[in-house]
């Protein structure tokens, strides 16, 4: 450029002369590729080892578990899980069954329709040997109360067990659903 072209450049501007230096990166890159290489043989080493020691059992893998010890947990889990499943899951689940009087539910029953006339009392089965989220559809066909036989009900609109099911109204219905341990809740009604 030539002084004085430019507005934008002062009068007094003197051009001045850089020296760029070319070095050489090698040295860098060969630490650099030692210590790559040195990370992939100890994840190789890791990776290719046998499993010894393995013991399934059921639990919750913590932050503090050993890799070894985590999947003796998960393996665990999975048994109990699929043993569960298959020691309580109905081999012909009932879809819809009549009542005209009081019932003993069972486990593969999933829809109940009383059409009584009287208050009746169901029997459900126990929320323990019923799978967790197992579920339980009561339809009332008449204008007569559904109670369950036990305390194990829980409403929707309380945390209190109680014995009612479904109000002396007909077209009433109630969906429960058992969470594995002592208690069928009222998930859906009208």
């Amino acid at each position: 450029m030539q002084k004085g072209s430019d507005p934008n450049i002062p009068s007094n501007y003197k051009p001045v002369a850089y020296t760029v230096s070319v070095f050489t990166v090698d040295k860098h890159l060969s630490a650099i590729d030692k210590v790559l290489l040195t990370l992939q043989t100890n994840i190789s080493s890791v990776l290719n080892k046998v499993l010894t020691g393995f013991v399934s059992g059921a639990g919750i893998v913590s932050v503090t578990d050993t890799i070894l010890t985590a999947i003796n947990k998960i393996n665990g889990n999975q048994i109990l899980d699929v043993t569960a499943i298959t020691a309580l899951t109905p081999t012909a689940p009932t879809t819809v069954v009549s009542a005209t009087a009081n019932l003993t539910s069972i486990v593969k029953e999933q829809t109940i329709e009383y059409t009584t006339t009287a208050t009746n009392t169901t029997t459900l089965p126990a929320a323990s040997i019923a799978n967790s989220g197992n579920k339980i559809r009561i339809i009332n066909k008449a204008a007569f109360a559904i109670n369950s036989a036990t305390s194990n009900i829980i409403p929707l609109a309380s945390s209190t067990p109680g014995t009612a099911i479904i109000a002396a109204t007909a077209g009433k219905f109630a969906i429960l659903q058992s969470d594995g341990t002592a208690y069928w809740h009222i998930i859906d009604a009208n």
